[in-house]
């Protein structure tokens, strides 16, 4: 089987089983994140004036959920910032286990989505015949 035909089958089926699962998992993360973390970080302590007038609606906000998920599961990615608070201490399970998923489907995404943009790339320069 050709490169691209098995990128490109591995990237259709992320389309249709992946994408609408990382949605409804993002859309899950975002509006059922346990506020008690939201009430304790996002504080002039932690982030400017700027941005918590930024990060306060709603396209944005996803942003700030997206830095809560990292902290819960990477929280040495994010030490600087909330230094060593326990993100974990403060959700069920279930629902850790919810932002393991997410940030596992955003990186199936991304890479799906780079190999696909990288072979288009490679085939371009490789069957460009120069100017006419």
């Amino acid at each position: 089987m050709n490169m691209g035909v098995a990128i490109g089958i591995a990237f259709f089926y992320y389309l249709i089983f992946g994408l609408p699962v990382f949605v409804v998992v993002s859309l899950i993360v975002h509006f059922r994140f346990p506020t008690t973390i939201e009430q304790d970080l996002f504080n002039e302590r932690h982030f400017t004036p700027y941005e918590l007038k930024t990060f306060s609606s709603f396209p944005m906000s996803i942003l700030k959920t997206l830095a809560f998920i990292r902290g819960t599961v990477a929280p040495s990615t994010i030490r600087k910032r909330f230094g060593n608070y326990d993100f974990r201490a403060h959700m069920s399970t279930t629902f850790y286990s919810l932002c393991v998923a997410y940030i596992i489907l955003l990186f199936i995404g991304a890479v799906l989505s780079l190999m696909l943009a990288v072979y288009g790339i490679v085939i371009t320069v490789s069957t460009y015949s120069g100017p006419n």
